[in-house]
């Protein structure tokens, strides 16, 4: 007899045990993904965080200040303590405070959809405690249809 070869046996073991290899190593890289899009999605809202600050300074002493985009976004409280922004998302990209995808789009990196262009960021700053409380619009409403921004 010939013994020339692989049994079926032998070939159906080696098949299993790539299945296996495979199914662990497919399970390992879309974990290593997901904690990528996680950390990357941090540095987005840190981000954000910072251009809005930068936006509220610009507005208040730089080169925005006066400017229609500040008038239109600026409250104050009655006793004057405190100074509230609300930024639309582009804004932020359109002044250079947040770096866009090469449309200019900030993108989600979790669900890969670009920001609303209705998606908004609060900034005040409080004089008397001189510290800055940021807020973003979690769910807005488009015509009538609630819009996730931030997940």
């Amino acid at each position: 007899m010939n013994n020339k070869g692989f049994t079926l046996v032998e070939l159906l073991v080696t098949l299993v045990l790539l299945g296996i290899i495979a199914t662990i190593s497919i399970t390992g890289v879309v974990s290593v993904m997901n904690n990528s899009k996680n950390s990357e999605y941090k540095v987005l809202l840190k981000n954000i965080d910072t251009g809005a600050k930068m936006f509220y300074e610009d507005c208040e002493y730089g080169s925005l200040s006066g400017k229609d985009i500040c008038k239109n976004n600026r409250t104050i409280s009655g006793d004057e303590t405190e100074i509230t922004y609300t930024i639309p998302i582009s804004a932020l990209t359109q002044y250079g405070f947040l770096t866009g995808n090469s449309s200019g789009e900030v993108v989600n990196p979790k669900t890969n959809k670009p920001l609303n262009e209705n998606c908004t960021v609060t900034v005040t700053y409080n004089k008397s405690s001189r510290k800055y409380t940021i807020t973003k619009a979690n769910t807005i409403s488009v015509s009538g249809t609630s819009v996730s921004c931030f997940e």
